[in-house]
């Protein structure tokens, strides 16, 4: 990333999709209101896509496929991106108010089995 991006990247954060869907399902899932249809497969990498458009409750799984759909947008990633943006405020905003900050030690127990960083945890 170093070279890539031409700047000096001293630490970092990487996380398996699995931590989103362990946060999603542990946090009772999410209201979002899926733009439109969504159905993609890449047998390769083992990913199946299947969201119908319109407001639902969306588990875990849900949301990986969401955040992962990429074919179809017609402004392209740009569009993923918004989507991204939107899921994250629809997770801050629905459960702000629940016990996500008061559970947070066993959140991050949850998830923290698959997050790779090299910052120290002791701080």
């Amino acid at each position: 990333m170093n070279n890539l991006l031409g700047v000096n990247i001293s630490k970092y954060v990487k996380m398996d999709t699995a931590v989103l869907r362990d946060f999603i399902d542990a946090i009772g899932g999410i209201s979002y209101d899926v733009p439109q249809d969504m159905y993609y497969d890449d047998p390769m990498q083992g990913l199946h896509i299947a969201l119908k458009k319109g407001p639902q409750i969306l588990d875990g799984k849900q949301v990986e496929m969401l955040v992962r759909f990429r074919k179809g947008y017609p402004e392209g990633d740009l569009a993923r991106i918004d989507v991204q943006k939107d899921v994250l405020a629809a997770i801050l905003t629905q459960k702000s108010e629940t016990d996500i900050f008061k559970n947070i030690g066993h959140l991050y127990e949850l998830t923290s089995k698959n997050i790779e960083t090299n910052i120290d945890k002791k701080r």
